[in-house]
């Protein structure tokens, strides 16, 4: 029985021992697998510096999602895949939206609008507005019973038509382009411009080669200090014609991390860096937030 009992005792020890090893290797200041204090958090930091109006990128892998937010006032562009709709609202519900004003979508393809479903029944959606359902073979049966459900619920529905205009809190949101006749689904993505104080964001859904082209040869004032990349950073969409056109300062591409369609296209990251453009990717950054004060830009990240 005492040798039992002292074996113990030594396994016990070994045991503490071992634990206070483990302990101080993962919580020690200077140890390689220090956690840092959850409270110097970038993300807690950040959404303390989130300011009355702002457009935030979210993070929803391979797929398209901001929100443009001011003075109390929501709206999305385009909701990301449907495999990303619980985490995209739990993104708006930290943003402390309560409901949609207005909710556009650029085109039909599940990455832009498959959280849609999930939003609606997250969120009462006040306005949602669409490219025109007959003008596209896409996905129309799931979009006509989610419009349907969003009336149900009291929302009103609108087809999209180039000039369509409206308001979110401070920022003017415009669509500069829209070519329903064009052939590719890609290519028939919504041009919208949200602008405030000056400052101008381009979103482009996945618009290629065939829509930049369209809007330049229609001479749309596309200038923009932010450019969200049009289809991810593909090959087929940010045409050095197109960049010329809009001279953006900044882009966003809103990318999943490895994906399998190796976006963004290296010969793409190259034009960025030839016109040193500043570039910001939600599959090394997270969400990517543009906060506007009297004038100014403020980027935040998650790294």
């Amino acid at each position: 029985m005492r040798r039992r009992i002292k074996k113990t005792a030594v396994a016990v020890f070994f045991t503490a021992v071992t634990l206070t090893i483990l302990i101080l290797l993962f919580v020690g200041e200077n140890s390689p697998f220090y956690l840092g204090n959850p409270l110097s958090d970038p993300k807690v930091t950040q959404l303390s510096q989130l300011s009355d109006d702002y457009i935030k990128f979210l993070d929803v892998g391979q797929g398209d999602a901001a929100l443009i937010s001011s003075n109390g006032k929501n709206a999305v562009i385009d909701t990301g895949p449907s495999s990303a709709g619980t985490a995209l609202a739990s993104k708006l519900m930290n943003c402390d939206v309560k409901s949609m004003d207005v909710a556009l979508i650029t085109h039909f393809h599940d990455d832009h609008y498959g959280g849609l479903e999930y939003i609606t029944s997250a969120f009462s959606i006040k306005n949602l507005l669409i490219p025109d359902i007959n003008k596209t073979e896409e996905n129309t049966e799931e979009i006509r019973r989610i419009s349907g459900a969003v009336e149900l619920s009291g929302g009103k529905v609108y087809t999209i038509v180039e000039g369509l205009n409206f308001n979110v809190g401070e920022f003017s949101v415009t669509v500069i382009g829209y070519y329903p006749e064009l052939s590719e689904e890609n290519n028939r993505s919504v041009f919208a411009m949200a602008e405030m104080d000056g400052i101008r964001f381009l979103f482009t859904g996945d618009a290629e080669k065939e829509a930049e082209y369209q809007l330049i040869e229609n001479t749309v004032d596309a200038r923009c200090d932010v450019l969200k990349v049009g289809h991810h950073g593909s090959s087929s969409s940010s045409t050095k014609k197109f960049l010329e056109y809009v001279d953006p300062d900044y882009c966003v591409i809103s990318v999943g991390l490895g994906n399998q369609y190796s976006h963004p296209n290296d010969t793409v990251l190259a034009r960025f860096e030839e016109k040193k453009l500043k570039v910001y990717r939600t599959d090394l950054l997270g969400d990517i937030t543009f906060n506007i004060n009297e004038g100014d830009m403020q980027i935040l990240t998650n790294e």
